[in-house]
């Protein structure tokens, strides 16, 4: 995480817009480097300091999902990626409140509709 925090240090010292990181869990802690009690996300935003904006992304799904995300005050943008492939329909279940219905799981048997490049696919979790 150290590494991580100085990157960004000199991220924030150039003209760019935002920086967007990417997750295995949004809510996932540091490790090692850094306070472990706390989010990455959180961190990051810290020593960004509103010096541009913060997009984070991470299994995040459903509604209740980025209402949580956005909640934290660590990103200014949440995103996703795997919930969009599995549901291309997935803001308007989101904004339907059809939340039960987002499929969170990729299923193997579906890969051709996932629309997936093939040196993603091995590396998606199944």
């Amino acid at each position: 995480m150290k590494e991580t925090l100085a990157l960004v240090q000199e991220l924030i010292k150039r003209d760019i817009q935002y920086i967007h990181v990417s997750e295995k869990e949004f809510f996932q802690n540091a490790r090692r480097g850094a306070d472990d009690t706390r989010s990455r996300l959180d961190l990051i935003h810290e020593t960004i300091a509103g010096k541009t904006a913060l997009i984070g992304l991470g299994n995040l799904f459903t509604g209740d999902d980025f209402d949580k995300a956005i909640g934290t005050g660590w990103v200014e943008l949440a995103a996703t990626g795997r919930a969009v492939m599995l549901n291309p329909d997935l803001a308007t279940l989101i904004r339907e409140g059809h939340d039960s219905e987002i499929q969170t799981k990729l299923d193997p048997a579906k890969e051709a509709s996932y629309h997936c490049p093939k040196v993603l696919w091995p590396r998606l979790p199944q």
